[in-house]
C-alpha cells in the first residue's frame, strides 16, 4: 500500500531514491510504496513552531477494506511552545486531511 507524507508548510528536496543519488527536485508531498526509500532535505525556514508531519495510505479504491493507519509527529523548532497548535499539512490529498483533523483537536494541543 502506497502512502503520502508531507510536513506543514515545508517543501521536502528529494535527493536519493532507492539508495539511487538522483537530480535534486522539490516537493510539497512524497508518495511512498512498500520497501521504497528516499533521502529527504528539509530546510528550517519557517516561523518558529509546532509543524504536523503526517502519514496516510492512498485510497483510490471504494468499498475495498484496508488497513487505515494514519500516522502523526510534530516537526518542532527550538523555542517553540511545546503545547502550541501545530500547523496542519495542507498538501495531503483530502482524505487524509479529514481523517487526521480529530488526532489534532484532540491532542489537547
Amino acid at each position: 500500500m502506497e502512502n503520502f507524507f508531507s510536513i506543514a508548510n515545508h517543501k521536502l528536496t528529494i535527493v536519493e531514491a532507492d539508495a539511487e543519488y538522483t537530480k535534486p527536485f522539490t516537493t510539497d508531498h512524497v508518495m511512498l510504496g512498500p520497501g521504497q526509500t528516499l533521502n529527504v532535505l528539509v530546510t528550517a525556514d519557517q516561523p518558529i513552531g509546532r509543524y504536523s508531519m503526517a502519514m496516510g495510505p492512498y485510497m483510490s479504491a471504494q468499498n475495498v477494506p484496508f488497513q487505515n493507519i494514519t500516522s502523526i509527529a510534530y516537526f518542532q523548532y527550538s523555542g517553540a511552545m511545546p503545547n502550541g497548535y501545530p500547523y496542519q499539512p495542507y498538501y495531503l490529498p483530502l482524505t487524509i486531511i479529514l481523517q487526521l483533523r480529530p488526532l489534532w483537536m484532540g491532542s489537547g494541543a
